[in-house]
């Protein structure tokens, strides 16, 4: 696939700086031929098996030559600078090896609600009648901290010797494999190298050279620790959080091709979110649920159980060392004294009385609900499982385990930079890593330096053309005067918080005061006002059918917007306003906690200013401009972003596209479209095309757009080539419809990477990161596309993260100075903060909408499609409702 070359030796605009990223260069790499192997295990088994497999295959190899070195990527392939030819071996594995935890530190324990204590005792689990065995033991208790980890220490990167295994040898049970190794292609590394140095084109010998040096990198990671891509993580260390989970923290590793001339290994920190294992699953589910108390499970629908534990991998604990090992399908609505079955005596009996009859057992909780395996046909009770470690939360995590997950992992840049540091030098060990060697793979110990420049800022402009200096990254309101607000008369305010009428009036005065002086077009002082009761469900659509008619009646105009003021954990509770509001009522909203607001005269000017700013694009008006042209031509900018459910869920994908209308690109038509489950290319946007095409002429006097840059965000690298291919041709589709020959620049913009900038010299802002407009086109950017990394936003707090912009399709022929500096400026519109934002507005935008329409998907909770996942039928179909007519193009979502 080609794309765009740079269109010139980098910007030259702003001040030249050095600053350190979390790359490190690979100094040595053997020039010569790599094998790539095509692995076949029969049966085949999961990732975890499959490498214990590889390890005694590596014995095995070993033997035909002791200088072949392999490595693995646990499914289908192997690379090695040996030629082995084809090879079968049978091999005898330890089918169940189970992960030790290492305890829990004062510190990571602390500062949480303890879990309960587990349960031993003789346990069981039934199939069609078949007798239990006993034995085990039950659940380590938990609970969550509220402090952040101890740093990961120094763990072992040292593969132990494996020795052959056979039936007799191995500790637990044993499986036999067939191992099959057959040799399928060659790479030359020497290409590799040349396409570094700007000589060579990026052929698929580069790309499968660069996969197996990535595979080199991970092979001893993946074979200690659990891998998740490029990441690979230890529970050593972990921090409770919320809801039976903890965090998990390791280190990513990749290689890149960069313009240095060689390539660099990015280094970088990573966390992520694990089940607690090694406890009950009576306990994780209290956990999960906030319960206190075993009873407490009875009351929980098996919708909600079924979500929390769908997919969850346990293992019995009722036979002693034989274990069975099983994800679970879903839940069953029987208990173990409901759920009744034939025995061998032809007799049906509860599985309470076999329990009792047949293993002398007596279950404590007969009265809980079974699960089911997802054959739906074996069914355990709850309190004889427990949960497996070492499994990744892959669901949506709620406000409470978020702000947990910020609190464990947040560090100061220079902690992080000093951790990446130690890890190279003393944990990753590449100097004493003998696969890499084997690659003559070789790694310097120190951060590169890069060569960056830091723009210069553009002024936030206001109106009667004051302007704010933004060059730090945030301005302040003070004296300044939205640039734009359409009269607002026709609005009203719902109070969800129990308060007499005369305590609301008094807030809503100070409100629309503050609101005033801010530069809102306040027409209406003596807006209705509504206190209702938020716990009756019936009073929030009636709320705001009443305040609609209460507006129409006072002004005679159709409601424009309506304030919402909600009480503490208002979460269910705004959900239900903005569906009801967007989807059946045409309702725009603004909502705002009471705790911001119950005492009029202590209402804080920052808070009330911030809230106007974001009501005030709601109904069409604009916050501030730039000083500068953004594009000499008539432009129209868009922003897009497809947001997918979490896995497990059949729910679709969304796609949000904004389009722009004015010249300043503070106006926007918004676009959003339900599309197929986890389907990254936005199917509808010819379509969608059309319909910004036309909204733009209607607001430019029947002109089309003299050039049009399209901003993509979400999207991987490996997914350039089918994103240009079918979005790129459908914008060039709908533009040819209208006749129009407008250019077209595509720029992919990038959040998920591991890039990190570190500032040296001084030139960092308060929170230790790099300045805001930091750019970088050198060094460690593509040896030949055109893309750049710049930090557009200054640091709240902990360690700030770049956006990558990557453009593959261009029309318009910006330089790297103009397309760096057009980019820069846009990030100063968000026009909802005082703060310049971390990526263009258009995309931030195009984000926003995106997750927000999660919101209009039905049957969110799962739980009428949990079979699906679970070994049940055909998933039904999961509908999604648009915006209702009338603001459906609105920023309704800001």
């Amino acid at each position: 696939m080609s794309l765009p070359r740079k269109p010139d030796g980098g910007g030259t605009t702003g001040r030249a700086i050095i600053l350190k990223a979390n790359v490190f260069p690979v100094t040595g790499l053997a020039d010569s031929h790599a094998f790539q192997y095509d692995i076949a295990i029969t049966p085949e088994l999961p990732a975890q098996k499959s490498r214990r497999v590889f390890q005694q295959a590596e014995v095995l190899i070993k033997k035909l030559n002791p200088n072949a070195w392999f490595v693995y990527d646990g499914a289908k392939n192997a690379f090695s600078m040996a030629d082995i030819g084809d090879q079968t071996f049978n091999i005898v594995f330890e089918s169940d090896v189970d992960m030790e935890l290492p305890p829990l530190s004062e510190q990571q324990s602390s500062g949480g609600r303890g879990g309960r204590g587990g349960r031993g005792g003789d346990r069981g689990g039934f199939r069609g009648g078949r007798g239990f065995d006993r034995g085990g033991r039950g659940g380590r208790g938990g609970g969550r901290g509220g402090s952040a980890p101890a740093p990961l220490s120094t763990f072992s990167m040292t593969m132990k010797t494996s020795t052959i295994l056979t039936e007799s040898t191995c500790v637990g049970p044993s499986e036999k494999v067939k191992f099959v190794i057959r040799k399928t292609a060659t790479y030359n590394l020497h290409e590799l190298l040349l396409y570094t140095q700007g000589k060579a084109a990026e052929t698929e010998n580069v790309l499968h050279a660069t996969t197996a040096l990535s595979v080199v990198l991970r092979h001893i990671p993946s074979m200690l620790f659990t891998p998740v891509g490029s990441n690979f993580f230890t529970p050593e260390g972990r921090s409770p959080i919320a809801g039976g989970l903890e965090v998990w923290r390791g280190y990513h590793q990749s290689i890149r091709a960069m313009l240095a001339g060689h390539l660099g290994i990015n280094v970088d920190v990573a966390s992520t979110v694990f089940r607690k294992g090694e406890i009950s699953v009576i306990d994780f589910i209290l956990e999960s649920m906030g319960g206190r108390h075993v009873d407490d499970i009875k009351r929980y629908s098996i919708a909600s159980l079924s979500k929390i534990l769908r997919a969850v991998s346990v293992v019995t604990t009722h036979r002693g060392d034989m274990k069975q090992r099983f994800r679970i399908g879903k839940v069953s609505k029987d208990s173990a004294n409901s759920m009744k079955f034939m025995n061998k005596e032809n007799k049906k009996i509860s599985v309470t009385e076999y329990f009792k009859t047949e293993l002398g057992v007596r279950l404590q909780y007969p009265d809980l609900p079974l699960v089911l395996k997802p054959n739906g046909k074996t069914a355990f009770p709850i309190e004889v499982l427990k949960i497996i470690p070492g499994q990744r939360f892959k669901d949506r995590m709620s406000g409470q385990q978020t702000a947990d997950v910020i609190r464990a992992t947040v560090q100061k840049p220079a902690d992080r930079r000093a951790q990446i540091e130690n890890a190279v030098k003393n944990s990753l060990k590449y100097e004493k890593n003998p696969y890499m060697d084997s690659f003559g793979l070789q790694v310097g110990t120190e951060m590169m330096d890069v060569r960056a420049r830091v723009l210069p800022s553009p002024k936030v402009v206001f109106r009667n053309n004051q302007s704010a200096n933004g060059s730090d990254g945030s301005w302040n309101l003070r004296n300044l005067k939205l640039i734009n607000s359409p009269p607002l008369n026709s609005f009203g305010f719902i109070f969800y918080v129990r308060m007499s009428n005369e305590e609301a009036t008094a807030i809503r005065n100070v409100i629309l005061e503050k609101w005033s002086k801010a530069g809102m077009n306040i027409k209406n002082f003596k807006a209705p006002v509504l206190v209702t009761n938020p716990n009756v469900p019936a009073n929030i659509g009636g709320s705001l059918k009443t305040m609609f008619e209460n507006c129409k009646s006072q002004t005679k105009e159709r409601c424009q917007l309506v304030i919402c003021i909600l009480d503490k954990d208002a979460k269910g509770l705004y959900e239900q306003i903005k569906r009801i509001a967007l989807l059946k009522a045409g309702l725009i909203t603004q909502c705002m906690l009471s705790k911001h607001v119950m005492r009029p005269e202590e209402i804080k000017d920052q808070y009330i200013v911030n809230v106007a700013l974001k009501a005030n694009i709601k109904i069409g008006g604009t916050t501030n401009t730039v000083d500068r042209p953004l594009q000499s031509k008539l432009t129209m900018y868009l922003g897009a972003d497809v947001t997918h459910p979490a896995p497990g869920s059949m729910s679709p994908s969304i796609a949000a596209v904004v389009a722009s209308t004015d010249p300043q690109c503070t106006l926007y038509n918004t676009y959003v479209r339900a599309q197929e489950h986890r389907v990254e290319i936005i199917q509808a946007l010819e379509s969608i095309m059309d319909s910004a095409l036309m909204d733009f002429r209607k607001k430019n006097h029947g002109k089309n757009p003299e050039q049009v840059i399209f901003f993509r965000d979400g999207v991987a690298t490996g997914q350039f080539k089918e994103v240009k291919e079918v979005e790129v041709k459908a914008l060039k589709v709908s533009l040819a419809k209208v006749k129009s020959k407008a250019p077209l620049t595509f720029i992919v913009v990038q959040k998920r990477h591991h890039i990190r900038l570190f500032p040296i010299d001084k030139n960092e802002d308060r929170s230790g990161n790099c300045l805001p407009g930091t750019v970088i086109d050198q060094d460690i950017t593509h040896p030949t596309d055109f893309n750049f990394i710049l930090q557009s936003h200054a640091g709240l707090q902990g360690m700030s993260r770049p956006t990558i912009y990557n453009v593959i399709y261009d029309e318009i022929k910006m330089s790297s100075d103009q397309c760096q500096q057009l980019c820069y400026n846009l990030c100063f519109l968000s026009e909802r903060a005082t703060r310049t934002i971390s990526m263009v507005a258009p995309a931030y935008r195009a984000h926003l909408a995106a997750y927000y329409a999660r919101m209009f998907i039905d049957q969110e909770d799962g739980s009428d499609n949990m079979s699906s996942k679970s070994g049940g039928g055909v998933p039904s179909k999961i509908g999604f409702t648009q915006v209702a007519v009338g603001i459906e193009n609105t920023m309704y979502y800001m």
